[in-house]
């Protein structure tokens, strides 16, 4: 999964989650920085070892071919955006 942040500075993602088709909690203080990628794998290691990016996780679940619903959620548990 990877969540860009488009704005001018950095975002504190830490106690934000991950829900639908896949679980994750974001750790404390995970900052992503501005304009700036931040990948979350279910396998960060593997990712790493094969691609040389460097990753968060694992998440739990599952992100299959045929579709489904990815949320990302504030520490209030609001939905900040949603994809299928």
């Amino acid at each position: 999964v990877e969540i860009y942040n488009s704005d001018p500075v950095g975002f504190d993602l830490g106690g934000y989650t991950l829900s639908g088709e896949i679980s994750y909690t974001f750790p404390a203080a995970t900052i992503i920085a501005a304009k700036s990628y931040l990948l979350v794998a279910k396998a960060p290691a593997d990712l790493l070892a094969v691609h040389g990016k460097t990753a968060l996780g694992p998440y739990t679940g599952k992100l299959g071919n045929g579709g489904g619903v990815l949320r990302l959620r504030d520490r209030l548990d609001g939905v900040m955006l949603e994809v299928e």
